[in-house]
């Protein structure tokens, strides 16, 4: 592929993933912000705990197929039949698994309504055994336009459902069949756009092919979901539906940002090393470049957690939901870390190094293991600060593998984001005395004082960058100026 060509579908495919996960995140933000005010927490807390066992079920169900699909050079349609029919066993045999032991998820939570909420949920696993192979062709050809207008459509879609259910009195099964619609129409829209539908072809030569890179990526991310879902279930076990409603719903928030800007890049980023997996000096040019762009993004949004926390939660969401306000400072340090982190996964996927994710996330499971046992015995607080530490120690551990892989030196690395990093403590600083100063006029959690503070803190950020600019400054103006098309890529 030539340069022009890649940088065009490069950039068109990220502008139609931003648009999509823009419309996505506000969408799922503004509802889980109307939710949260008709729900109570233990309606959260209650599909989080069935969540548990149905995220990590999903994992059985993709194998990393996916991924296999679009790193594969060439993608018969004899391989793409093949592929799609094990996913389809895999879904019938993982449902299967969730209904027969879903009255003894149950019983460990000692919450009857759990047995039943994971009986509706499991038909995401039926239907996501559909959608898999026919997204990764998608994805395979950069055709990103629809799977942004699957997502938008099928998220509005289902939050009007929830949220009429939810105004109607049904309580978390608002919750449940909003998430279970949201599949279902997304898949629909999913397969109108394929060009191909999947022969009746199930040759296990093909997935023999696959094996040693799926293998390692299946249980890479087997791993990953243990570690996120042994968190909610920790809280869920040892300090009761509510606190896990609270915990994970800062999840989902904060959450919000990094599905947003991180999901706008990965899947388009990760197509596109693929295609040049080859080329190591052109992977380590996109890599650092995706670092500091993610750098500049992610270092304010840390700073305004850290800052405005409390005013911003009282304000949104309701004093029934004072506790997450004491988690969003955490978070906001975690999110950072995970964006980093992110940027790793995508390439050492897309170089076809699966068992370096695999043993990072080995070593690093236990770390949580521990801190999750650990904290729990002082509160859902030390819970947050113990997944802050084990974040860390997994960021620190990707960024060496990683650097080490595509033969870049640390202080290469660092200078990408060091000016970034001052400015972020500019912005702490400005932050930080504006609060001292409003302090005298306004509540000590008044949203006014947070909007001004706010407002400061961005103002001094982006005079910074504007005063000694940094090269992803460059990138995001670029990106967002759609006449033209500089050099992001290959400069």
């Amino acid at each position: 592929m030539s340069n022009k060509n890649f940088r065009y579908k490069l950039l068109s495919g990220l502008r139609w993933t931003v648009l999509n996960r823009f419309g996505v995140s506000l969408t799922s933000f503004l509802v889980t912000l109307l939710m949260a005010r008709l729900l109570n927490p233990g309606d959260f807390g209650l599909v989080a705990m069935a969540a548990v066992f149905t995220g990590i079920s999903l994992v059985f169900v993709d194998l990393g197929t996916k991924d296999a699909i679009i790193r594969e050079k060439n993608n018969t349609q004899e391989f793409i039949s093949s592929i799609f029919w094990l996913n389809i066993l895999l879904s019938l045999f993982v449902w299967l698994v969730l209904i027969l032991t879903a009255s003894i998820v149950a019983d460990i939570y000692d919450e009857a309504i759990v047995e039943t909420i994971i009986y509706i949920m499991s038909l995401n696993i039926l239907v996501s055994g559909v959608t898999i192979t026919f997204q990764a062709q998608l994805e395979k050809e950069m055709r990103f336009k629809p799977i942004a207008i699957a997502q938008v459509v099928s998220r509005i879609i289902s939050s009007s459902i929830g949220i009429f259910m939810a105004v109607s009195g049904y309580g978390v099964w608002s919750l449940v069949f909003m998430n279970v619609t949201a599949e279902l129409i997304y898949t629909s829209i999913i397969i109108i756009n394929v060009k191909k539908l999947p022969a009746l072809k199930l040759i296990f030569a093909h997935i023999k092919k696959i094996y040693n890179f799926s293998l390692y990526l299946t249980l890479t991310q087997l791993l990953y979901h243990l570690q996120r879902r042994l968190e909610i279930f920790t809280v869920a076990f040892f300090l009761g539906n509510h606190l896990a409603g609270v915990y994970s719903q800062t999840h989902t928030l904060m959450r919000q940002p990094v599905k947003l800007l991180n999901g706008s890049f990965a899947s388009v980023v990760y197509s596109a090393l693929s295609s040049i997996s080859s080329e190591k000096e052109r992977t380590r040019l996109l890599y650092l470049k995706l670092i500091q762009t993610f750098a500049l993004l992610y270092i304010p949004l840390s700073v305004i957690f850290l800052l405005f926390s409390d005013p911003l939660v009282l304000f949104v969401l309701g004093e029934k939901w004072l506790e997450l306000a004491k988690l969003t400072p955490v978070f906001g340090i975690i999110i950072l870390f995970l964006s980093f982190h992110r940027g790793d996964v995508v390439v050492l996927k897309s170089s076809g190094r699966p068992i370096l994710l695999f043993r990072i996330y080995l070593a690093y499971l236990p770390i949580t293991i521990l801190g999750c046992a650990i904290s729990s015995q002082f509160g859902v607080f030390w819970v947050a600060i113990s997944m802050l530490i084990a974040s860390f120690l997994l960021f620190i551990t990707s960024m060496m593998t990683t650097v080490r892989f595509l033969e870049i030196s640390f202080s290469s690395y660092l200078s990408q984001i060091n000016r970034l990093l001052v400015y972020g403590i500019l912005m702490l600083i400005t932050g930080y005395f504006i609060n001292i100063y409003t302090i005298k006029y306004f509540d000590e959690n008044s949203i006014i004082s947070a909007i001004i503070g706010i407002i400061f803190c961005l103002v001094t950020y982006i005079s910074a960058l504007l005063i000694r600019p940094v090269d992803a400054w460059t990138y995001v103006l670029t990106f967002l100026n759609l006449s033209k098309t500089g050099d992001v890529v290959t400069k």
